[in-house]
């Protein structure tokens, strides 16, 4: 199922950029699948720019860019995107 390929998927990457994925369960009687996720400590940009409570500068706006892009890079030389 889709589920199932997904869970194949990230537990298959393995790169600095991808958020790693460290496990699933179920909890017993429940029909729900938790998976579980590396904590991203620094939130979202958009959380970060909340806090900041102002736009974000050129320079944090190329460093994300450019994790995006390694990311993606990664992902593409896997063939997953």
């Amino acid at each position: 199922n889709d589920v199932a390929k997904e869970i194949q998927v990230l537990d298959g990457c393995d790169n600095p950029n991808i958020v790693r994925y460290l496990g699933c369960y179920k909890a017993p009687g429940e029909e729900d699948l938790w998976i579980v996720m590396e904590y991203c400590g620094g939130g979202s940009v958009a959380e970060i720019i909340r806090v900041l409570n102002r736009p974000l500068n050129e320079d944090s706006i190329a460093l994300i860019c450019r994790d995006c892009l390694n990311g993606l890079k990664y992902l593409h030389s896997k063939a997953i995107v």
